[in-house]
């Protein structure tokens, strides 16, 4: 046995950490979950592929949100792939270039001392672009209303000039 005065003096640390410990997680409180989260599209599809994110905090961290100490991470669940996507310190996001498909969305808050808040509850959207069909018509009339345009333009003016030629006009 080593006499007690050849122990390490940390002996005694071990102990006071793991009865510490508990009371260190406990003073940093889980952060409540984001509120209140809406997409642009839950309630019809995105027709272009781009969504906006947007949710609330409670009381409790409006004032942590309102001086920019909070940021978010929103979780994108697609055709069973996941993953986080850094939204800052704003309480929206802008997604776009998204492709056809069913998309959940869910959102966290996060302090820079690295303590999380759980997920909010998950949010649903759909993207289902316009058919290709639609968007060759809509480019065919596009062209021939640039046509008809043209056309009258050219009509226009050269019967602006025949008739200046008529009078003499300058």
């Amino acid at each position: 046995m080593i006499p007690r005065s050849h122990r390490p003096a940390a002996g005694w640390l071990s102990p006071l950490l793991t009865a510490l410990l508990p009371l260190s997680l406990a003073a940093q409180a889980e952060l409540p979950a984001p509120i209140d989260v809406e997409c642009s599209s839950s309630k019809s599809p995105s027709k272009d592929g781009n969504l906006t994110l947007s949710w609330k905090v409670g009381p409790e961290l409006a004032d942590a949100l309102a001086n920019g100490e909070l940021a978010f991470t929103i979780e994108e669940q697609s055709e069973g792939e996941r993953f986080e996507i850094d939204a800052g310190p704003f309480a929206s996001s802008a997604l776009s270039g998204r492709e056809d498909g069913d998309y959940t969305y869910r959102v966290r808050a996060r302090r820079a001392d690295g303590s999380e808040s759980a997920w909010s509850a998950p949010i649903e959207a759909r993207v289902e672009h316009h058919s290709l069909w639609l968007a060759l018509t809509l480019f065919g009339l596009g062209g021939a209303v640039f046509l008809a345009t043209a056309a009258l333009i050219l009509v226009g003016n050269r019967r602006s000039r025949d008739a200046d030629a008529v009078t003499g006009a300058r």
